[in-house]
């Protein structure tokens, strides 16, 4: 079904000449589609071409399957694009088909290989699709303000989580653990071992980080109670001023700006929520 619905897009795409490109990417852009892969469908057009394109999506769609369900993202969306999610009868649920309408005037389409894998491209008349890349270089100085925060909270705000068990308020000593230490750990990793995605936070961790690297981490977001809370998060903190130290010490790292090396153009996204 996943390749029928594929098909049905491109074709009736193809047939109208305001839509400039149709590609993949998600799961399918790494080589890693399986069976709890969604779709991620996207598609550019010409600036006043959306409606019509959203349209020819639905009609195309309901060839395969009737749409039983479906989830327009309120607009303006976060990244400026019309986006819906759609879901067939008698298809797997895990099986969404998640449409991404941009214009062709968007700054980026979303495809730098660097973030979003090699897109697999059924048409493109405008020749960007995959060839846009990350400046690197234009990233080294927020990640530079990243490294000072992450140093700032080994010295000097270790102790949040620790003054919040010893108030007895355990979910907020969870949510500090959660989306202050472990994510801000999670961040240097990627600026170690995954700069150009540095701020896609722990989703494929498994995949973006050396095997012996994530086995070190995969245990650290599974918090069995109070007592076990304090213990990882010295754990985390160890880790952050190790990670730190080699990111300070690295010649050519982020840190320095002139160093930092980079391609010909960047997308004003660090990420996207597909």
């Amino acid at each position: 079904m996943r390749d029928k619905i594929i098909r049905l897009l491109a074709g009736e795409l193809s047939r109208h000449e305001e839509v400039l490109a149709c590609f993949e990417g998600g799961s399918a852009a790494f080589g890693r589609a399986d069976e709890y892969s969604d779709i991620d469908y996207q598609i550019v057009v010409r600036d006043d071409f959306a409606e019509q394109a959203a349209a020819i999506v639905e009609q195309a769609l309901r060839r395969c399957a009737p749409i039983v369900d479906k989830y327009i993202l309120p607009q303006p969306a976060w990244h400026g694009q019309w986006q819906c999610h759609y879901r067939l009868e008698g298809v797997s649920p895990y099986l969404l088909v998640d449409v991404l309408i941009m214009k062709e005037s968007s700054p980026t389409y979303f495809s730098e290989p660097e973030l979003h894998g090699d897109s697999i491209v059924h048409f493109d008349k405008t020749g960007r699709v995959g060839r846009e890349h990350v400046d690197l270089t234009e990233q080294a100085d927020i990640i530079r303000k990243r490294l000072e925060r992450a140093d700032n909270l080994c010295r000097m705000m270790h102790l949040l989580a620790d003054k919040e068990i010893g108030r007895k308020r355990h979910v907020d000593a969870f949510e500090l653990y959660y989306n202050l230490y472990l994510r801000t750990l999670v961040e240097l990793l990627r600026i170690k071992y995954d700069r150009a995605r540095w701020s896609f936070g722990p989703r494929y961790l498994s995949h973006d980080l050396p095997p012996e690297i994530y086995d070190q981490i995969r245990d650290l977001p599974y918090v069995c109670g109070p007592e076990d809370l304090l213990p990882k998060k010295d754990r985390v903190l160890h880790l952050m001023s190790e990670l730190l130290a080699e990111l300070k010490s690295e010649k050519g790292t982020t840190i320095d700006a002139k160093e930092a090396g980079g391609k010909a153009k960047s997308s004003p996204q660090q990420h996207t929520a597909r």
